[in-house]
């Protein structure tokens, strides 16, 4: 079952690669694996010098994000391309999160409101939290 499941996932198909070369830079790559309406959007597309400015200016996800809905087959096409990658980094970063949480000396604790601070994107404004508090003030 292990070749097989190999074959599954990792396929050495010169469509695929070509998909993922057009979504990691899609004026480098051509449109022979897409269908006619596809290669009439792409060549609109590529035709764009806006759309090719904004490539070096943000990530690939940032990017293909901010594609407009008149790319969407093309955009849809990126974004499934795309998302595995992004969410099992997300599920990565929270085993390793745990694994620090939990260790030997630590087992017996419940994680729950550690784990959500460790992985919550958002920072503290610790200079907010002071100011909202008061000094003991001198009687």
């Amino acid at each position: 079952m292990l070749p097989q499941n190999f074959k599954k996932y990792f396929i050495a198909d010169d469509k695929l690669a070509a998909s993922y070369e057009r979504v990691k830079d899609p004026f480098l790559t051509t449109s022979e694996d897409l269908s006619t309406a596809e290669k009439e959007i792409f060549i609109g597309f590529t035709a764009s010098s806006e759309i090719e400015r904004e490539t070096s200016k943000y990530s690939i996800f940032e990017f293909w994000a901010r594609v407009n809905d008149a790319f969407f087959p093309l955009k849809t096409r990126a974004i499934r391309i795309l998302l595995p990658f992004s969410t099992s980094r997300l599920c990565e970063d929270g085993f390793s999160v745990m694994a620090a949480l939990k260790t030997k000396y630590r087992y017996r604790l419940n994680i729950d409101e550690e784990f959500r601070v460790a992985i919550c994107n958002i920072k503290p404004s610790f200079e907010k939290f002071c100011y909202a508090r008061q000094a003991q003030g001198s009687h």
